[in-house]
């Protein structure tokens, strides 16, 4: 589908600058100086003090998963699987709502969920398996073995997408599927009355220039088809599906997505992915709530009919490989 799903604008430049594209070669990581090293380690160190199995984390964990669901009319996936799959992997599984819900669905499939820190279902069917490992280094899976890999929401856990994909490519079989679904960092609204002067507009360029700063790509899905080109992937496509923030909609399918946005979006406390990323670029708190209220005040307040997608992308393993 086009980036852009309905007539609306975006805040800020639809292209902004990636770390993932040079003169050279289009997926190659552009040199990097010591302060961004740094810079992203701490956003790492961070991200890693989030543990799947608090409290707070479980409710988020099962709001996004309700989300995703009801976007997709009740699917689990946007890829069309076949009525058998034999192996399964969900990378960045968090607490395993997913991976629960798809191996309930396909009890023959053995689901194996990859995640940085341990967790443990008392439900969790049989045929799941959980195992701790760092997504970003090679993967303890069997090479041509998978049917599906799913990866949901893990931007901001990602050092190197090419690599992410390489591993992908290595442990699908041929004709394996990959899923990969993103709430974009993006917002849009259908009226074209954003200001350059307004709340949303600044803080999303704001994010956008740290993220690239510190080599953090926060909106991979723009870049992703090309990526998935470059590793060998075809039959690459992308879903766009409009989530309002606000309750502006009067559509009863978008009115129950705003709903469960604004859910998972209060449980997150407004700040999403990025508080980490605001935090560890050396932005002091009050200053980012700040930050973070008057963009609040400007979907509940400001009257303008605001928007963020999820998009999905879809793609496989060439399947005439020998």
């Amino acid at each position: 589908m086009d980036s852009n799903p309905a007539s609306g604008k975006p805040c800020a430049s639809e292209n902004p600058p990636t770390r993932a594209e040079t003169s050279g070669s289009r997926s190659a990581p552009l040199p990097e100086d010591r302060e961004m090293v740094e810079a992203r380690a701490q956003y790492l160190a961070l991200r890693k003090e989030i543990l799947p199995e608090s409290d707070t984390q479980q409710r988020q964990a099962r709001a996004r998963h309700r989300l995703y669901t009801t976007v997709l009319d009740g699917n689990l996936t946007c890829c069309k699987l076949p009525s058998r799959v034999s192996r399964v992997l969900d990378l960045g599984s968090g607490i395993g709502c997913w991976a629960v819900d798809i191996a309930r669905q396909h009890p023959e499939a053995s689901v194996t969920c990859v995640d940085h820190h341990p967790v443990r279902l008392h439900d969790a069917p049989s045929n799941v398996t959980f195992h701790v490992a760092d997504l970003n280094r090679d993967w303890p899976v069997e090479p041509n073995s998978l049917d599906l890999i799913h990866i949901r929401a893990m931007s901001d856990d990602v050092v190197s997408w090419p690599f992410i994909l390489s591993q992908a490519l290595q442990t699908l079989r041929p004709g394996g599927q990959l899923e990969v679904s993103e709430i974009r960092p993006r917002f849009w609204d259908f009226d074209g009355q954003f200001s350059v002067t307004d709340a949303l507009p600044e803080g999303e360029q704001m994010s956008v220039e740290l993220s690239a700063k510190m080599g953090v790509d926060l909106d991979p899905s723009a870049n992703l088809p090309m990526w998935l080109d470059d590793a060998g992937f075809e039959k690459a496509a992308q879903r766009s599906e409009i989530l309002p923030v606000g309750n502006w909609s009067k559509d009863a399918k978008l009115h129950q997505r705003a709903t469960l946005y604004k859910d998972l979006l209060e449980l997150s406390g407004w700040e999403g992915k990025s508080r980490q990323l605001f935090v560890s670029s050396g932005w002091d708190l009050p200053r980012y709530t700040a930050l973070v209220n008057r963009m609040k005040e400007s979907i509940t307040q400001g009257g303008v009919r605001v928007y963020m997608t999820a998009v999905f992308t879809t793609c496989r393993r060439p399947a005439d490989e020998q």
